[in-house]
């Protein structure tokens, strides 16, 4: 039986890294060493590889360092977008949330000017936040409210 080294380790992710980027495959599976790049971690979470670097330097990813590169070890990187997604599900789900102009047409899937219109005619409850004419705010139960009447309307009740 061979005696398997950190080299032999490293040797072989090294060779992996390589074929991969001969390869062309795709950046948002991890590698079968385990490991992923910077810009892979990148994709995966949606961030700007400036980001997972400063999250790798307060230690929220465990690294390996092959040659003058750093790889994240990949179930980090799995167990972080798992997390993220029930914490976004959970802040998106509270009723006292304010909400952007940007986000209420995202929701609605009206333009944003439609949402301006609606706020100044006052068909959906809204109010401003800040100095001079400030931003517009709704509360994610003022929004559901509204969501709700209008299915009410529509079905006739």
């Amino acid at each position: 039986m061979a005696k398997v080294t950190k080299n032999d380790d490293l040797r072989s992710l090294i060779r992996e890294m390589e074929d991969k980027q001969e390869s062309h495959s795709s950046a948002a599976t991890p590698s079968k060493s385990g490991y992923v790049s910077v810009e892979e971690a990148a994709d995966i979470l949606e961030l700007e590889p400036n980001a997972v670097r400063k999250m790798m330097r307060r230690g929220e990813f465990r690294t390996s360092r092959i040659g003058r590169r750093k790889f994240i070890h990949a179930d980090d990187v799995k167990n972080y977008h798992e997390k993220a997604a029930v914490e976004e599900e959970a802040r998106m789900a509270d009723p006292k949330r304010l909400l952007t102009v940007s986000e209420v047409a995202y929701q609605l899937r009206f333009s944003e000017a439609q949402v301006y219109d609606m706020l100044n005619k006052k068909i959906l409850l809204g109010f401003r936040i800040g100095a001079g004419a400030g931003s517009w705010r709704v509360q994610k139960s003022d929004l559901n409210e509204y969501i709700v009447s209008q299915r009410e309307r529509s079905m006739g009740k």
